[in-house]
């Protein structure tokens, strides 16, 4: 085999091996940290009417039980408020094979936190360990006002 021969295998063989690795973790880490966990507890509602989305944001995903083993989303998320609810969806491009999730007003658990000095709006849902989803307080509060308080943030948060 020439020279020419490896170059043309590398060249190609390369960007393959980069998409299945890319695919393979975009596969692994929602099961690692916990998202089709969430996908089941909390499945997507396409039925429920959005009021208002918010694309391009941030979101921390803590482990249950951990309170620093966690997936950090920066600018690939997009948060929708809804009638009954909020929907959390992760572009398909960061979590190819994950669905949203619809966490319903009645089942989150506001938290302020603080995360490297900033003020962050903790979500907690599910039992008996719950997930931590943090949001950057300022969307939080933009959360509440576009429901209309079904969606409500402790004083601190305000």
């Amino acid at each position: 085999m020439g020279d020419e021969q490896i170059v043309m295998i590398v060249m190609i063989a390369s960007p393959v091996f980069f998409v299945v690795c890319w695919l393979f973790a975009g596969w692994m880490m929602p099961r690692f940290m916990g998202w089709t966990r969430l996908e089941e507890l909390f499945p997507d509602r396409p039925e429920d009417r959005r009021i208002e989305r918010f694309g391009f944001q941030a979101l921390y995903l803590a482990k249950p039980g951990s309170t620093w083993a966690g997936m950090s989303y920066r600018g690939c998320v997009t948060l929708e408020a809804c009638e009954t609810g909020l929907r959390v969806s992760i572009w398909k491009l960061f979590q190819p094979f994950s669905q949203p999730i619809f966490l319903p007003w009645g089942d989150i658990e506001v938290v302020t936190k603080r995360v490297t000095g900033f003020k962050m709006c903790g979500l907690k849902v599910g039992q008996p360990q719950p997930f931590t989803l943090s949001i950057i307080a300022r969307i939080a509060r933009r959360i509440e006002l576009a429901t209309g308080g079904r969606f409500s943030l402790p004083d601190d948060l305000k």
